[in-house]
């Protein structure tokens, strides 16, 4: 019985050999640079209607504590089952609405896992080739077409009326040269939504505010991002 209960606690207690703190300290600040490089990729390269500088500001610490928490329990089976009950009692109370985010997201994630795997050299490869993926991607895009939105609205409605949205994308379609519904949530009480559009200028803009406003009761217009409207 001593013998089962030594090879138990043995295989529990088994695990990778943790690495020194001078790899430690190399694989942190690594980590801290390629999760800056992903920020700054995102910010860049990213078409979320988010606040991309304020949301690219996690990236950093998300990798950072991975990395940490990695470090910690790859050296110990009893550890890892551990965080996996701990992760069970955490809760994600802000919605992430847009994939982009969560690809993002799950970049630096995988950042903080490889360094704290000690895998400098395969992660360091993969993370390089995902962003120039990125960078190559965006850059046909812009020499394929020139960028066709110049304007994200925002619109949130209360008591929505039950044709709201088809009037919201006519008066925005007799306004715009180009309209995308980007995004669409919609409850009992309340109707959000993102267009990505192209106007002419700030009087069209301005006009086909007004007129929402004139039109749907009860809607607030937010401008989350314009690059060419001209005043």
């Amino acid at each position: 019985m001593n013998d089962e209960q030594n090879s138990v606690a043995s295989f529990l207690g088994s695990g990778l050999e943790p690495f020194g703190l001078v790899d430690f300290t190399i694989n942190l600040f690594m980590v801290a640079l390629f999760a800056t490089l992903l920020a700054k990729c995102y910010v860049k390269f990213s078409y979320t209607v988010s606040n991309r500088e304020v949301f690219s500001k996690n990236f950093v610490l998300i990798a950072t504590t991975t990395m940490i928490i990695i470090a910690i329990v790859k050296t110990s089976l009893t550890l890892s089952l551990g965080l996996i009950g701990a992760l069970a009692l955490v809760r994600f109370r802000t919605p992430i609405k847009e994939p982009e985010e969560l690809t993002f997201l799950f970049l630096s994630i995988a950042i903080g896992v490889g360094f704290g795997a000690n895998q400098r050299l395969l992660t360091s490869v993969g993370i390089i080739f995902i962003l120039t993926l990125i960078v190559l991607r965006n850059l046909h895009r812009s020499s394929t077409h020139a960028e066709p939105y110049d304007t994200r609205l925002s619109i949130s409605i209360t008591n929505p009326p039950a044709d709201c949205l088809q009037t919201i994308t006519s008066l925005l379609s007799n306004s715009a040269h180009q309209v995308a519904l980007q995004r669409l949530d919609e409850s009992e009480n309340l109707l959000e939504c993102d267009f990505i559009v192209e106007f002419d200028g700030f009087s069209t803009l301005n006009s086909t505010r007004e007129s929402l406003r004139n039109t749907i009761p009860h809607i607030n217009v937010s401008i989350l991002d314009n690059k060419n409207i001209q005043l």
